[in-house]
């Protein structure tokens, strides 16, 4: 009896599921190829600010925890090893640099010179060395 009721109650869900997606249908049909890479570009805009906030708080959260875990080296070197504490500090600063990597290859890829590198090359080839 409770075989039937599971298997009957997995076919009328298989069939709301169904008459679901064969309702939605023409809402999905209407839009085209463009109107989607559009939208997903558009709402993928703020994505580098989430990424830059996101990887600067947890770089700052990692790299204190290191040198926690070193602290407790210095105090128990018996008890926890170097390798912990330094692994951490290294993944709290690869954490840190992931603004400026992910600035390095927007600009590779958009080709643009916005930023502020571009800024001190164009001042590095307008100052004058004194080399006439």
């Amino acid at each position: 009896m409770i075989k039937f009721t599971k298997r009957q109650s997995i076919k009328l869900s298989a069939m709301v599921m169904a008459g679901l997606m064969a309702g939605s249908m023409d809402a999905y049909a209407q839009s085209d190829l463009n109107t989607v890479v559009t939208n997903i570009g558009g709402s993928s805009a703020s994505l580098p600010g989430l990424v830059t906030g996101t990887s600067y708080i947890m770089g700052t959260v990692i790299g204190t925890l290191g040198i926690l875990k070193i602290k407790d080296h210095v105090e128990n070197p018996s008890g926890t090893p170097l390798k912990e504490g330094a692994i951490r500090l290294l993944t709290g600063g690869a954490l840190l640099t992931v603004p400026t990597m992910l600035d390095v290859v927007q600009t590779t890829l958009d080709g643009s010179a916005a930023t502020a590198t571009a800024a001190t090359d164009v001042q590095v080839n307008a100052a004058d060395f004194g080399n006439n």
